[in-house]
């Protein structure tokens, strides 16, 4: 797995490595862990089905929905 597709964002880590589309093309998706303490929360976050040309464009956006989904979860945060 290449780094290139791995991020700390405000205490979570993202994971937007694609997936190979078996016709083709690569699938964005997106696992984020957030560990605090003892504890740790893993969530695979539901980014689209599209399928993009490169695998760049996939981990691309993928990341810019992991970036809101943070900051929709820690903006909430009481």
């Amino acid at each position: 797995m290449s780094e290139a597709f791995r991020e700390t964002y405000r205490d979570h880590d993202l994971d937007f490595t694609p997936r190979a589309a078996a016709g083709g093309g690569f699938v964005a998706r997106l696992q984020v862990v957030h560990s605090f303490g003892a504890h740790r929360d893993q969530f695979s976050v539901d980014v689209g089905s599209m399928v993009f040309a490169e695998a760049e464009q996939a981990a691309l956006h993928a990341r810019q929905a992991g970036l809101k989904w943070v900051d929709d979860r820690v903006d909430a945060r009481p």
